[in-house]
């Protein structure tokens, strides 16, 4: 029976390494890569949603080294560790995948190697064993560049509150006053170390928000 090629997965590293390895019975698994969305708390309002952005996708890839009846695997085993292997202190390369896959137009690096136990073996003439049949499944991540980004900010709050001069205010007050509840009162003493008496805080002074 000849295996067309879409029952294959080309596998090529930006070093110039290539393999091509037959698709497993397991279909591919693709995870995380989803919105990220966060609840930002407004005082004596509805919270709302904020996008945060998305994970990087993984995918999960079983494939079969098959050589079978007579052509050891050996050398393409080794090619894909070095696929996700590096020398020390070196990205280790970047990761193309030709076939059927849940998504596409992506580069990947790779997190890990899981050799199963569907493994054939044979002796060389010499004696020598090698295998003619071993299952894995590569463990891919999105490959995003590290880059420079600026931060959005993700709350409406103040980081500090400012005490009027004249005035003495408890952090109950402030807490009401920032949150619209008093029991936080809490979270600004933890933020605020410098103010040994919460009930009595006189301005002018800044108090931090956490």
């Amino acid at each position: 029976m000849t295996i067309m090629p879409r029952h294959f997965y080309d596998i090529n590293a930006d070093t110039g390494v290539t393999i091509r390895v037959l698709r497993d019975s397991t279909p591919p698994s693709l995870s995380a890569g989803g919105a990220r969305w966060s609840v930002v708390e407004v005082p004596r309002r509805v919270s709302f949603t904020q996008w945060q952005g998305r994970d990087p996708f993984q995918l999960d890839v079983p494939i079969l080294f098959n050589g079978y009846p007579d052509k050891s695997i050996e050398n393409d085993c080794r090619k894909l560790t070095t696929m996700f292997l590096s020398p020390e202190f070196e990205e280790p390369p970047k990761i193309t995948i030709d076939g059927a896959l849940p998504i596409s137009d992506r580069r990947w690096v790779i997190q890990g190697i899981t050799w199963g136990s569907n493994v054939y073996w044979a002796k060389t003439e010499e004696g020598q064993p090698y295998r003619l049949r071993q299952d894995a499944v590569v463990h891919f991540l999105e490959y995003r560049p590290e880059r420079k980004v600026h931060i959005l900010a993700t709350n409406t709050l103040p980081n500090f509150y400012q005490v009027p001069k004249g005035q003495t205010v408890t952090m109950r007050q402030i807490a009401k006053a920032i949150w619209g509840s008093a029991r936080r009162w809490r979270d600004i003493k933890k933020a605020n170390p410098n103010i040994r008496d919460p009930n009595h805080i006189k301005g002018p002074k800044r108090v931090r928000v956490p």
